[in-house]
């Protein structure tokens, strides 16, 4: 995992994510499809438990893109902005 812009520490429980968590990078690859969020209640609408995270972080907007070779999702990337996006 690579990342950038987070305060220390906040990416220590996010190492390792099982592919049955309820979270947006999970979701996506389980899908095999991206996964947007565009703006901070969306996100919590449809994960409040990682309000206290988004709020940690000062992630607005957040994307989740399956990574697919040969059909099959063999990564996920991540991203997330600190504006709410359109």
């Amino acid at each position: 995992m690579r990342a950038a812009g987070y305060p220390e520490g906040v990416l220590d429980r996010w190492r390792t994510i099982p592919l049955s968590a309820p979270i947006p990078l999970a979701d996506a690859a389980r899908a095999g499809e991206p996964l947007l969020l565009a703006n901070p209640a969306q996100f919590v609408a449809r994960y409040p438990d990682l309000a206290p995270t988004i709020a940690q972080t000062g992630s607005r907007a957040m994307a989740a893109l399956p990574v697919l070779v040969e059909g099959r999702v063999v990564a996920v990337i991540g991203l997330s902005f600190g504006a709410a996006q359109a």
